[in-house]
């Protein structure tokens, strides 16, 4: 399971928690896409672009639209940030949850789970260093019986710059 560090205030966004995926057809193997690729012109473009990206990124931050006008991205920073609010530890605790009913599945399935703590572009770039959200997913997942990767060490050592090992768009998912 790749866990990152938006997924912890996104978990309170429904009331069952994760990511619900409709699919008219529910053949073994089949490919499921959780979200779309863009089609729209405007949203291809930053994709294609680095410059027209940060444009646009700089924008909505200064406006205070998309991730930044978001109370999960308030959360995701308080969580990097190594604070403590009850809002936190409601979602810390829908995550506890989901791993735990995980564990059962994992157990009446026979499987064994993996949890990959995938840290956001900047934690890699030396940028929170009081963070706890690593240590906070291996407290919770290793009680459970799951082996758990922090890829934080070796990407911090790269030698390769830091942008590049995240997908242009993205400050949170990594690149190949």
């Amino acid at each position: 399971v790749g866990l990152y560090s938006n997924d912890v205030p996104d978990s309170l966004e429904d009331g069952a928690g994760g990511t619900t995926i409709a699919s008219a057809k529910t053949d073994p193997g089949q490919v499921l896409h959780m979200n779309a690729a863009p089609t729209s012109w405007w949203d291809i473009q930053p994709r294609k672009s680095r410059a027209v990206y940060t444009v646009g990124r700089a924008m909505r931050r200064a406006a205070r639209k998309g991730e930044w006008g978001m109370s999960r991205f308030t959360m995701e920073i308080d969580i990097l940030e190594g604070k403590d609010s009850a809002q936190l530890d409601k979602a810390w605790d829908r995550v506890g949850k989901q791993l735990g009913e995980l564990r059962e599945l994992a157990e009446a399935r026979g499987f064994s789970v993996g949890i990959i703590v995938l840290p956001p572009r900047e934690q890699v770039a030396g940028a929170y260093p009081h963070a706890r959200y690593q240590d906070r997913v291996r407290s919770m997942a290793e009680p459970l019986g799951f082996f758990v990767i922090d890829p934080l060490p070796a990407l911090a050592a790269s030698p390769e710059r830091k942008d590049r090992l995240y997908v242009p768009y993205d400050r949170n998912h990594p690149s190949e």
